[in-house]
């Protein structure tokens, strides 16, 4: 029954096109999920620690700051082209991450690598938005899905089994056939379409766009760190006047990087909101979940890794549940808001009990956090996609990776300091985890009320079974 569920018929003329994004995803997903078990032998090859950091956080930076720019670029030059662009981007760096002689090399090509990955990420849920009615769109990220959650399981263990067979070089060395195989087949079976922008690339904009999201990421990582320091004022100040100057910049030219209309469209700044706040819960304390069962219940890496395999599978299962739903009503707002009651009610749930129920009781209080995530953000997706117009299809989809992104940052960051204090190991004991955790996950509930009053002022749309894109494609 459940398969049959899963496996309702789909748009044979579609699965080509799903194919080729799914391995555009793989790409994306392996990189990110099996490099973390790599780092202590990438710190050995080098002999040197100073940066280590940024080859994980420079790639993130990256991505988040390119997001946008692809984004639009797909908007006013054409999907298919900037996606192959982005692919050839990321191939190119990771050939570089691969014969990288010294760290800072490697630094640098991971943040050319991000670049890459942002028009990866940007880029084909906007080519699904062209091809697929709003109502019919969410059960097609269940692919997508599909790909993350394998990576999220099997990654590590494909990492460390590449490093007993070669070495931390291999994953970078594997993207270049298969980013040749995701270019041919996103030749083959993505359509040439013609933009759905107009005018050309607004480039004081895009600048100033990405130091502004740059300026508050670095922000947030530098109070997470040292938050009463100098460094700390001035990177405020300059995120600050970056974010005066962009806004003044885009009221002044005639096709803006962010289109004024785009900011005073109040169901595409509310759902930002929202998935801002979810993104802040999920990522801030699912990231350090593992650390702390590891603490609390001393578990070894791979003990905690598997007690965590319930909460990663439920992430796909609410995916599934939560575009069938949008197929047959059609209706966004009542999914955001039974995922964000559902992420208020585990995260203040987790608050009070963590401390006194087992390892069961939390897994499935974390599973509860992963679910009510899940419901809130493939639906968010399509939702806004609907609400902006149909030029800004692109833009709109890489700002909600972005301010998911964010979201992950703020809430990796401030629980980061919850949960492991001053960053002494010698203080990681189980006692100060436990009562870390307790505040980050009120913390979390805070921010899991506030995605609640977000989905609550949501407009309740309908989503038409058909729409002029679909129309286009199939009369095509």
């Amino acid at each position: 029954m459940l398969i049959r569920y899963i496996l309702s018929p789909y748009d044979r003329r579609l699965l080509p096109l799903m194919a080729s994004v799914m391995l555009v995803n793989v790409l994306a997903a392996l990189d990110q999920t099996a490099l973390a078990n790599m780092l202590p032998d990438i710190r050995r090859d080098f002999g040197d620690d100073r940066g280590m950091t940024w080859v994980i956080s420079g790639y993130l930076m990256a991505l988040t700051v390119g997001a946008p720019v692809f984004g639009k670029l797909g908007d006013i030059g054409g999907r298919r082209r900037y996606l192959v662009m982005s692919i050839v981007i990321f191939v190119l760096a990771s050939v570089a991450c691969a014969l990288a002689p010294t760290l800072p090399h490697l630094v640098l090509s991971r943040i050319a690598q991000g670049v890459g990955a942002a028009g990866i990420f940007a880029i084909p849920n906007a080519i699904l938005a062209d091809e697929v009615p709003g109502r019919e769109r969410g059960k097609y990220q269940i692919f997508n899905s599909a790909v993350w959650l394998v990576a999220a399981l099997c990654g590590p263990a494909f990492g460390g089994m590449l490093q007993s067979l070669a070495s931390w070089r291999a994953l970078f060395w594997i993207n270049l056939p298969l980013g040749l195989i995701a270019v041919l087949l996103i030749l083959r079976s993505v359509p040439s379409r013609p933009p759905t922008g107009t005018g050309r690339v607004d480039g004081p904009g895009a600048v100033f766009l990405a130091v502004t999201i740059l300026g508050w990421m670095l922000f947030v990582v530098q109070l997470g760190h040292q938050p009463f320091t100098l460094q700390a004022a001035l990177i405020g100040l300059c995120a600050v006047l970056a974010t005066f100057a962009l806004a003044l910049i885009e009221t002044k030219v005639s096709d803006p990087m962010l289109p004024p209309r785009l900011v005073r469209n109040r169901e595409f700044v509310i759902g930002i909101m929202v998935a801002l706040a979810s993104s802040a819960t999920q990522l801030g304390l699912l990231a350090y979940l593992p650390a702390y069962l590891q603490s609390r219940f001393s578990l070894s890496a791979v003990e905690a890794g598997l007690a965590m395999a319930p909460v990663l599978v439920m992430s796909p299962l609410a995916v599934i549940f939560s575009t069938r739903r949008l197929a047959r009503t059609g209706r966004y707002r009542p999914l955001a808001l039974l995922g964000s009651i559902v992420l208020v009610a585990a995260t203040l749930l987790l608050a009070l009990l963590s401390p006194v129920v087992g390892l069961t009781g939390v897994i499935t209080l974390a599973s509860g956090i992963s679910l009510g995530s899940s419901l809130i953000g493939p639906t968010l997706m399509i939702g806004l996609q609907n609400q902006v117009d149909r030029r800004d299809v692109g833009l709109a989809t890489s700002m909600l990776v972005v301010f998911r992104n964010f979201g992950g940052t703020i809430g990796t960051t401030f629980v980061g300091v919850m949960v492991l204090g001053s960053g002494n190991p010698a203080l990681w004991t189980s006692g100060s985890m436990t009562q870390g955790f307790v505040l980050a996950s009120a913390g979390g509930a805070v921010a899991s009320v506030a995605a609640l009053a977000g989905a609550a002022m949501l407009k309740d749309m309908v989503l038409a079974t058909q729409d002029q894109t679909s129309s286009g494609r199939r009369s095509a």
